[in-house]
């Protein structure tokens, strides 16, 4: 915020800390306690639109003070205040239960039972007031500190005897922890925040949802019709008791479903106490072995007041993003890991509870081990990549179901082949096999390293659908990486699911990897040409399993081209899971570039800058972007340069801007080096040709167009790759390397349409003449290649002992007729060239050389020298 703002006099708004459809969360200081604070504030545009959703909003407020109690976030003022409203609440800073389930995946039982315990006590004081959560779910779970579970966001909370908010055709709460009741658009009561409880114990012990689907209407018809998967196939050491508490919980019938969450407290505290409590039918009946505890309180058993939903989508409300979870943050699980150790006397116990824990759950065909030691490998043989490629590895698929399916490997990779390697003539990706099963993400890097791929997949299929993990694999192929690993991995690796692979493709996911890797790195032409293949993939995508980090870095990535809004609206959604990682800002400047937000792009490359490591080249490049002023741009590229000083790419791109500014001698040092550090793209032999031919240096000249014509006759790379990044179709640049190049390979109707474009942008110059000029002669357009010449003689005098101009405009008027003047040309063409060119003038004057084939000429006399 560019001020500092204050609500109710000492309420300060401090710095944005998420963001949801509603409205805006942000950082705040309580001025008369210097207590932090969380302020949710409600945009106006969405109020202008929905003007009922204030209620939602105060609702929350008044939910949330008729409740006070510890294991629910404390409302501390609701504000209305210049016609905006506000709700400020305890600050919890410890992140979500679903930041935690997304890190470590199965929880130990232990702390399952304790949050859960927690959670229990705060439900049962919001259904003793008649107030229904209606949305429980991890990311409404928030830890504090020492790890004690807060339950927030009551915005969608029904309070009786108010009036119901919720019109006809609209769902409250999230889809996957929808009761069937809510599906079916019956009155919901109590039983549906027990049934959304019993999902989230579930999904905490077993490392994944109940019902596992594909698509909104797929989950819905799960929870109504569907059986979820025995918990025990996942989790074999559940005990029984906390199985048939969650089961029960899980009732599709609400009848038969457990109807007090005071009864599930009670069973809790027992099995954290240690005693067996078999369910005694459900029927409010008080555990006789829970008389002292805080449940002891029979439940209540008059009739249950429902309030009746409905199961279509819902208006747009608040959600409460807050930090990523602090490393202090695990003190209380590892008190807890430690009192299981001490318990259960055995070390092998010790073992699993720690493993379990503090390893992430890489696959979930882990789930039921314990963290293990990466298998010893025996790499197969792997067909190395060239140096300058990335090696993409896909390793043989682990069958988890009943059916082998020989051919679901064969169809990926094929896919990604033809996707990567033959669609794409500039791709620089090859795809090799792995033969061996991979079953963990430590596995998988171990196998990277051995092979030197740079992203690796793995997975299995079941009967239904392959899952597959796409990571990072090494960073060899990235001299210059300083981006930490945790970094890169969290914006990168993610899980996909196809059910059809020979439709789906991964390709989409592996650019994803590499777009963030060659971020991470700060190579900018890598990153640029990866941009231009993704630009041009044309494949259905495999979908993306989770709502991780990474998850929306690759839905960013894949909304970039057709959808910017999205692109950004999810790169949001990724830093309210975390905030911290500078390769988000960097993509983002990007996509704000490509929109032409110069100031919003300025701003996240300096955040980025400030996060990233100090030989960052990254923010450098947004900020050279982001200025009009040459001096300043050659200044980020001298500090680019500085940084990366074997890298031609900026080398080239600081000579080039030498080059339009008509500073030769600078352009062509930069320009040779460029070329000396083994460039894979034509465009500093483009300029260093110009500049030669400018100087008369016919060697050099027919040297750089020789290994243009051989290695890179491309005339559309360059305008490939920046349009694909930052969204200009043309640009000066562009638009000379590809007369340059069309002119080269002979296509001069595109010669003239480059060099008419640039000269629209550029004004006048004189090797764009030269070049249309040229182009118009092999056209047989004389009188307007005459013109042209002529335009490039008269704007630049002092450059005419090169004798280049002379010597074409002769050619034409002789064509033209014109003898007299075609030999005053000549004789001017013949000083400027000196001894050296009398051939090429000669050539000219014979007729055996001309705009048909002087480049042909120059070359063949250089390979015959």
């Amino acid at each position: 915020m560019s001020e500092t703002r204050v609500i109710a006099g000492r309420y300060e708004l401090r710095d944005l800390i998420g963001r949801g459809g509603m409205g805006d969360v942000y950082r705040g200081l309580d001025q008369h306690t210097g207590d932090p604070v969380a302020i949710k504030l409600l945009h106006p545009d969405v109020l202008a639109e929905n003007p009922q959703l204030v209620d939602r909003f105060q609702r929350e407020g008044e939910a949330l003070r008729k409740l006070n109690h510890p294991n629910i976030v404390k409302i501390l003022a609701t504000v209305e205040e210049n016609g905006q409203h506000y709700l400020v609440m305890e600050y919890v800073g410890g992140g979500s239960l679903r930041d935690l389930m997304d890190e470590y995946g199965q929880l130990p039982i232990q702390n399952i039972l304790e949050v859960a315990l927690d959670l229990a006590d705060a439900l049962t004081r919001a259904h003793r007031l008649h107030i229904i959560h209606r949305d429980i779910k991890p990311d409404n779970v928030l830890l504090a500190e020492d790890g004690t579970p807060r339950l927030t966001d009551f915005g969608v909370a029904h309070i009786e005897d108010r009036t119901r908010l919720t019109q006809t055709g609209a769902v409250i709460g999230t889809y996957g922890y929808l009761s069937p009741e809510a599906c079916n658009g019956l009155e919901l009561d109590e039983r549906a925040d027990i049934w959304s409880f019993g999902v989230m114990l579930y999904e905490m012990l077993a490392g994944r949802p109940p019902f596992k689907e594909n698509g909104t209407a797929a989950i819905l018809t799960a929870i109504l019709t569907k059986p979820f998967p025995d918990i025990t196939e996942f989790r074999p050491d559940a005990p029984p008791a906390l199985v048939n508490l969650i089961n029960s919980m899980l009732e599709k019938d609400r009848d038969q479903r457990i109807n007090s969450v005071r009864v599930i407290g009670a069973e809790l505290e027992a099995l954290i106490r240690g005693l067996d409590t078999p369910l005694r039918g459900l029927l409010g009946v008080p555990d006789p072995q829970a008389e002292s505890s805080r449940f002891a309180t029979p439940s209540d058993q008059g009739t249950l007041q429902p309030t009746p939903e409905s199961c279509l989508p819902a208006p747009i409300y608040i959600t409460t993003p807050y930090p990523p979870p602090r490393s202090d943050k695990w003190k209380w699980i590892t008190i807890s890991v430690g009192i299981i150790a001490v318990t259960c006397l055995a070390l092998a116990v010790a073992t699993f509870v720690f493993g379990a824990f503090s390893q992430k759950q890489q696959t979930r065909r882990e789930s039921t081990q314990t963290a293990a030691a990466v298998p010893a490998l025996t790499t197969p043989t792997i067909v190395p990549v060239a140096s300058g490629e990335y090696m993409v590895l896909l390793a043989d698929l682990e069958q988890l179901g009943t059916t082998e399916n020989p051919n679901a490997r064969r169809f990926i990779k094929d896919s990604l082949a033809q996707a990567l390697e033959v669609n794409v003539p500039l791709s620089n990706i090859r795809v090799r096999d792995y033969a061996g099963v991979i079953t963990s993400g430590d596995q998988a890097r171990a196998v990277a390293e051995t092979s030197g791929a740079t992203v690796i997949i793995w997975g299995g299929y079941t009967d239904n659908y392959i899952e597959l993990d796409v990571q990072v694999g090494v960073t060899s192929a990235f001299p210059h990486m300083q981006m930490p690993r945790a970094k890169l991995e969290q914006a990168a690796n993610v899980r996909v699911r196809l059910t059809d692979p020979r439709v789906q493709s991964v390709a989409p996911m592996v650019l994803g990897v590499l777009t963030v890797m060659q971020c991470g790195d700060g190579d900018g032409y890598e990153f640029m040409r990866t941009m231009a293949i993704m630009e041009e993939l044309d494949v259905p995508s495999a979908e993306i399993v989770g709502d991780t980090f990474a998850a929306h870095v690759h839905w960013s990535i894949g909304a970039f081209f057709n959808n910017p809004e999205m692109a950004l609206k999810e790169i949001d959604a990724a830093l309210t899971i975390d905030a911290t990682n500078p390769i988000v800002y960097g993509w983002r400047g990007v996509i704000y570039h490509r929109q032409g937000k110069v100031v919003e792009a300025t701003r996240d490359a300096e955040t980025a800058g400030r996060l990233g490591p100090q030989n960052w080249t990254v923010p450098y490049y947004l900020l050279g972007m982001g200025t009009n002023s040459i001096p300043e741009t050659l200044a980020y590229y001298d500090r680019i340069i500085e940084l990366r000083p074997d890298d031609w790419f900026p080398v080239n791109f600081r000579g080039t801007l030498y080059y339009l500014m008509h500073q030769n001698e600078q352009a062509k040092a930069d320009l040779e080096k460029a070329i000396a550090l083994g460039p894979n793209a034509n465009f500093p032999y483009v300029f260093a040709a110009l500049i030669a031919i400018e100087e008369g240096r016919i060697p050099d000249a027919g040297s750089y167009m020789q290994v243009i014509l051989e290695k890179y006759p491309d005339p559309t790379l360059y305008n490939r790759i920046m349009t694909a990044t930052f969204g200009e179709e043309f640009d000066v640049i562009g638009s000379i390397v590809s007369a340059f190049v069309n002119l080269l390979i002979g296509r001069y109707e595109e010669t003239v349409t480059s060099t008419d474009l640039a000269l629209k942008m550029m004004g006048p110059m004189i090797d764009l003449y030269i070049m249309k000029g040229y182009a118009h002669c092999n056209l047989a357009q004389y009188k307007e290649a005459e013109e042209a010449y002529t335009n490039a003689i008269v704007l630049l005098p002092a450059r005419h002992e090169a004798g280049f101009d002379y010597l074409l405009r002769a050619e034409v008027r002789l064509k033209q007729g014109h003898r007299e003047d075609a030999a005053d040309d000549f004789a001017r063409a013949a000083e400027g060239f000196g001894d050296g060119g009398v051939w090429l003038v000669e050539g000219f004057q014979n007729g055996d050389i001309g705009c048909r084939n002087m480049f042909g000429s120059m070359a063949s006399r250089l390979v015959l020298n």
